[in-house]
């Protein structure tokens, strides 16, 4: 998601550059449906739907700056409203796509979100969301279909440029192997790892390396 030049770019032996004047696209992940492959963009308004053969596009779900994605075993697709400061679940099937809330909305601090822009499944399929506005990672425990309406914080929750802190993170993944976490941790401009059960994260790259 080339988010700065609105488009879409495919980057392989050759550059494949699906459509130019996308509204700001964030994210982007690649699904299997009943009708085959597709692209899934969160961008502008809403999460669209783009045929990589076709290149055509539909909105299948509408949000207030829709981030971060993420598919659950399912093929169900989360993403992060940062806008509306929760988490969406959108099942799409013929004739249209479900929108349902999955965290997020009103309560206590444990439950509110600010700004979400990342999400991720973790090894045992429970939610990750990152809490930019907040300055934290939460884990919502994965229940049946459902997941806990209370998130636990499990890296930062303070403000700041400590390796026990963050600031605006915006990027979420899981380390192949260690499961630990890979956290972009933007205003800080570095990319930590934080491992499962640590008070504090680790510096891989950026601020007083390689600069980001």
């Amino acid at each position: 998601a080339d988010c700065g030049n609105r488009r879409v770019v495919r980057v392989g032996p050759e550059v494949e550059v699906f459509g130019e004047g996308w509204p700001n696209p964030i994210d982007v992940v690649f699904a299997e449906t009943a009708a085959g492959s597709c692209l899934l963009v969160s961008a502008g308004n809403g999460v669209h739907l783009l045929d990589p053969e076709t290149k055509s596009f539909d909105v299948v779900a509408e949000g207030c700056l829709p981030a971060g994605l993420a598919l659950e075993a399912s093929g169900s697709l989360l993403f992060a409203d940062a806008y509306d400061h929760c988490v969406v679940r959108c099942a799409w099937r013929s004739g249209g796509a479900s929108r349902k809330v999955v965290a997020g909305g009103a309560g206590g601090r444990e439950t509110r979100l600010q700004r979400p822009f990342a999400v991720a499944l973790d090894l045992d399929g429970s939610l990750l969301v990152c809490d930019s506005g907040q300055h934290r990672i939460l884990r919502f425990q994965r229940s049946g279909d459902t997941y806990a309406a209370t998130g636990e914080v499990i890296c930062g929750g303070e403000h700041g440029k400590g390796l026990h802190q963050l600031s605006y993170p915006r990027g979420l993944a899981l380390e192949p192997g260690s499961g630990a976490l890979l956290i972009a941790d933007t205003f800080n401009h570095r990319l930590l790892r934080w491992r499962r059960g640590q008070r504090q994260g680790e510096l891989l790259f950026g601020r007083r390396g390689q600069q980001l």
